[in-house]
């Protein structure tokens, strides 16, 4: 449900424009979710180039979706009615004029735009859903729901062109472990602004644990430089 409720934030518009998009069908026999969920997340946004992401619902149908104790009801529909945090410069729009997902129903939505300022975003919603349980008695139940985040950062920094990086966890609290790697290569850590951090070489081994904790939260850029080439990710410090 709560995977549902978040992609829901992708339908808030500040005018009434329609999205361009399609709904998925293959989400249709689904019950309830939302593409992708938040583990997954949005894709990574780069300040001053253009932007564009679409998400991909299911509206839950079962009130016990919503609340377990009204086994008997259904969900009229569903009503997005605010959406906080959003990074200047981009706009959302759902495939409906009015943001209104009944009970049931598959559903898209498209953020796009150019934003302007570096940051982390969590984004915060606001839904209400409707929800009918017999005798012409509709239930209105408010949510406030978050764990999408949009990171805008600079253009480039996820670079990985090679392909043989991987980070994990990414966010990362203490230790991030970098994988892929081979005894040339040297690891380096870059501030969202381009600051050399920390730099260490390979010790041979495929792996390597580097401590984050003294890291401030924001943005960071693990490189990787091996022979004449270098590979790049960008890290989330929680």
């Amino acid at each position: 449900m709560k995977k549902f409720i978040l992609s829901l934030l992708f339908a808030v518009v500040a005018t009434i424009s329609f999205a361009q998009c399609i709904p998925g069908a293959n989400f249709a026999d689904s019950s309830f979710g939302a593409w992708p969920d938040t583990t997954q997340n949005l894709p990574g946004a780069a300040a001053n180039v253009p932007y564009t992401a679409t998400l991909n619902f299911k509206v839950p149908l079962n009130a016990s979706d919503v609340n377990p104790l009204l086994t008997t009801g259904t969900i009229q529909n569903f009503v997005v009615n605010n959406v906080t945090g959003l990074p200047a410069g981009l706009s959302y729009a759902c495939n409906n004029s009015n943001c209104t997902f009944n009970g049931g129903s598959t559903g898209c939505a498209q953020i796009s735009g150019t934003p302007t300022i570096l940051g982390i975003y969590p984004v915060t919603i606001e839904v209400t859903g409707n929800i009918n349980i017999g005798f012409g008695v509709i239930i209105p139940t408010p949510y406030v729901f978050s764990g999408y985040r949009i990171v805008v950062g600079t253009a480039g920094i996820e670079d990985n062109s090679e392909g043989y990086l991987t980070l994990v966890p990414n966010p990362v609290q203490e230790n991030l472990t970098v994988n892929g790697l081979n005894s040339t290569d040297e690891i380096a850590i870059y501030s969202i602004a381009g600051e050399l951090l920390m730099s260490q070489k390979g010790n041979g081994a495929s792996t390597m644990d580097i401590n984050c904790a003294e890291l401030t939260k924001g943005i960071y850029l693990l490189k990787c430089s091996r022979d004449t080439t270098s590979t790049a990710i960008r890290f989330l410090k929680d």
